[in-house]
């Protein structure tokens, strides 16, 4: 195991709560980071970013799905309509 980037973890870290605590996606702020750090292309590290969310987004899930917070019926709902236009923008 290499720990050529220990740096990143901690800078992940507060990222990450920064991006939390102000309610913008964590990818506006890792993409940079992944740029600047890491010398990757623009393309590659926005794609990274973004994957990153994932993790981000399934741990909310998770959390509001034990909370039984979830309005799955309506969530239904916003899928009819967001996944065909998703579509036509895509």
């Amino acid at each position: 195991m290499s720990f050529e980037y220990w740096f990143l973890l901690p800078i992940s870290i507060l990222i990450s709560t920064v991006a939390m605590a102000a309610g913008v996606e964590g990818a506006t702020f890792f993409a940079p980071m992944f740029i600047l750090a890491l010398g990757l292309p623009a393309d590659i590290a926005i794609g990274t970013g973004l994957i990153t969310e994932i993790f981000g987004f399934a741990s909310g899930v998770s959390a509001y799905a034990r909370r039984r917070l979830i309005d799955y019926r309506f969530g239904k709902q916003l899928l009819w309509v967001t996944l065909p236009l998703a579509l036509v923008g895509a």
